[in-house]
């Protein structure tokens, strides 16, 4: 039975991706896309994942727009080398963010653009913009010190288990929030790549997430998870974005796999392993003297047994025109197009053991544990940091400008050396000439 399951799962995790809808909301000009003048627009204007072309490094593609335009947005097949933008004829524009979808403002309008790529490149789609569109992913490239660290062993999990968490600190509170994957769908099902962007950017995360270098497998013990991938490896990567990103908070997954799954268990290990060594210089040496070591304040994972919170998933939030987290973590999976026959759904059901968003435990904390429903009890977010600096700061000046006018006010009213100096002196002369004239007169007397 366990075979037939596995052949099952290995059949559809290649299943093709011909039933992947088109992409929704994208108002774009009508243009022209030419590749050494041949026209591709049908193919780069389809609105679908599915269809693309190969563009050489030897090749220039040009975009002609009868309206001026200013924004473009590419959607690549595989995350891009850097490639440059010339129109104008003077203006050039260079890129090397590797997102796979990619949005560029350009200086000016204009109606005419080449571009060309560093290395051979496989398109989606490309569109144009006369205004700023609101259905265009504008990615951030991956920030240092960030908030939230999340953890998910597959593009989807994110959203299932940990989609309250992004809907709520994310989306609505626009703390700094990263993902970082474990596995990557390059090498399985490409079109995964791009539901992972769409999840993320739908649920309100902006930076850009990191994918791990391992690939997707079903297994069904952790046992298993460790015959099939090198497990220090996995910490080392994990301990590696935990130094880099030093997050305040770390979220992840369930130490029982959710439902089983022996890569959310593997994950689960090497993120708490990583938490609990990443502090030391001699743990994982290599991202030790590229970033430095880092101990988080606080750790949480999914459905975790000790030291239990549960987030309000159900209020409604400004951020999404007063959706709750439930409805937008629904929606944002719904991207997953390709996982839709799995029957996974996203809840906050106390009774669903399995799938609950709303239930974490507080793993390891440096800073005290939790009497609310919280994340940051007992955290002040980098962006009160930097205003409490500021206004540290701005204290320091005043009191230092404080110090300088009592000063100044002391020198102009306590009496000094100068004030007495030029009295004296005339006075001494005073008297050296009335001694002088007594000496003379009676010198005078004397004769």
């Amino acid at each position: 039975m366990i075979k037939i399951k596995q052949i099952l799962l290995a059949c559809i995790l290649f299943l093709p991706s011909f039933f992947h809808p088109v992409i929704e909301d994208n108002t774009f000009l009508n243009v022209l896309i030419m590749i050494d003048g041949i026209d591709y627009s049908d193919i780069l204007n389809d609105n679908s994942y599915d269809s693309e072309i190969l563009i050489y490094n030897t090749q220039t593609l040009t975009i002609q727009s009868d309206n001026p335009f200013t924004y473009i947005y590419i959607e690549f097949n595989n995350e891009p080398s850097s490639y440059s933008i010339s129109y104008n004829q003077t203006s050039t524009i260079n890129r090397d963010t590797s997102f796979l979808h990619d949005y560029i403002k350009l200086d000016n309008p204009t109606t005419s653009c080449d571009i060309t790529f560093l290395d051979n490149e496989r398109i989606a789609n490309i569109y144009v913009y006369d205004n700023e569109n609101n259905s265009a992913q504008k990615w951030h490239k991956a920030q240092d010190d960030v908030d939230i660290l999340v953890f998910a062993t597959h593009a989807d999990d994110e959203i299932l288990f940990l989609g309250g968490v992004l809907a709520l600190y994310a989306g609505e509170k626009d703390l700094n929030v990263q993902v970082v994957y474990l596995c990557e769908f390059y090498s399985t099902n490409e079109v995964r790549e791009h539901e992972k962007l769409d999840g993320l950017w739908t649920i309100g995360v902006e930076n850009y997430p990191v994918t791990g270098p391992f690939p997707d497998v079903y297994l069904e013990t952790l046992d298993q998870a460790l015959n099939t991938y090198s497990y220090p490896t996995m910490v080392d990567f994990v301990t590696e974005n935990i130094r880099k990103f030093k997050p305040k908070v770390v979220v992840t997954q369930d130490i029982n796999g959710e439902y089983g799954h022996g890569g959310h268990k593997i994950l689960v290990k090497a993120v708490c392993e990583s938490v609990d060594n990443s502090m030391d210089e001699n743990y994982c040496p290599n991202s030790a003297n590229e970033y430095g070591t880092h101990d988080v304040l606080k750790t949480y994972l999914h459905l975790y047994e000790a030291n239990q919170i549960r987030l309000d998933l159900r209020k409604e939030l400004d951020a999404f025109n007063g959706k709750n987290a439930i409805e937008i973590a629904s929606e944002a999976y719904l991207k997953h197009v390709t996982q839709q026959w799995t029957g996974f759904y996203v809840t906050d059901n106390p009774e669903d053991t399995m799938y609950d968003a709303s239930l974490f435990g507080l793993y390891r904390t440096t800073v005290g544990f939790d009497n609310t429903n919280d994340l940051f009890e007992n955290v002040v977010i980098k962006e009160e940091e930097i205003i409490n600096e500021e206004i540290d700061e701005e204290i320091k000046e005043e009191t230092i400008i404080e110090e300088v006018v009592e000063e100044k006010e002391i020198s102009e009213t306590s009496p000094s050396l100068n004030n007495y100096l030029i009295p004296l002196i005339i006075l001494f002369l005073s008297l050296v000439i009335i001694l002088l004239i007594l000496i003379f007169n009676k010198n005078n007397n004397t004769n």
